[in-house]
């Protein structure tokens, strides 16, 4: 049996925001998602992301935001793409924040920490923020980074304040995804306490979604507008 998915399906608040054909972005893997990632997704209808992490430096980045910028979209017009960031991180690197608002990306991704004053500054040049969180009212995710514990608070409620886009990122995640609660229970709950703040938000679910069936599952829940995809686009690149 052949499963047929008519246009409008693939049509969301989320692709009409970004302005793409397909529900579809990359995760901002740092060391992964660089230019040639971003370009692959943005090209084939989705929406890429150039992604900036703790092991990547300034240079890089500044490179990769000027190669995205002078590629051209499955339009023939300026490529449209983001870059995303590592929340907590940015305190220690303003460059490259600052070279990414002088790109003019489409939106700028933002995961673990509280991105309120970044938010302020894309939304004032004009770009739009897409915010990932781990929770729907609070607690705390701990890992690693050089030798240090992180504690972060990573609540829907909270960046619901700032953000355009919100991705709901579950356990299954290849990236930092020890959050404890799975990706599709977490879905729900989000949409659940949106509604219930009256929040008009499109919700992009992460984690675990490695092929057309997580595609599919998300865009029959309701609100919830399209899927982040990592692992599977990191494993394509080592094979």
């Amino acid at each position: 049996m052949m499963l047929v998915v008519s246009s409008n399906v693939l049509s969301t608040k989320f692709s009409t925001m970004m302005g793409v054909q397909y529900p579809f972005m990359n995760a901002p893997m740092g060391g992964t998602a660089y230019c040639a990632m971003a370009k692959g997704v943005s090209q084939a209808g989705g929406f890429g992301l150039i992604g900036y992490g703790y092991a990547v430096n300034e240079t890089v980045v500044k490179t990769e935001l000027q190669t995205c910028n002078a590629a051209k979209g499955p339009d023939g017009k300026k490529l449209r793409f983001g870059v995303g960031f590592i929340t907590y991180y940015l305190d220690q690197v303003p460059n490259s924040f600052n070279d990414a608002l002088a790109a003019k990306p489409v939106a700028m991704f933002f995961s673990f920490g509280n991105a309120s004053k970044y938010a302020a500054r894309a939304h004032a040049n004009g770009i739009k923020v897409i915010s990932q969180i781990e929770s729907v009212d609070g607690g705390y995710i701990t890992f690693a980074v050089r030798n240090k514990t992180v504690y972060l608070i990573v609540a829907a409620v909270v960046a619901a304040d700032y953000s355009d886009v919100i991705v709901a990122q579950g356990q299954e995640a290849g990236g930092h995804g020890a959050t404890g609660i799975s990706t599709w229970p977490l879905v729900v709950q989000v949409i659940q306490k949106f509604k219930d703040l009256n929040k008009d938000i499109p919700i992009i679910a992460a984690g675990g979604l490695g092929d057309e069936n997580g595609l599919l599952r998300a865009l029959y829940l309701v609100y919830l507008n399209s899927t982040k995809v990592g692992s599977v686009l990191f494993a394509h690149l080592l094979f």
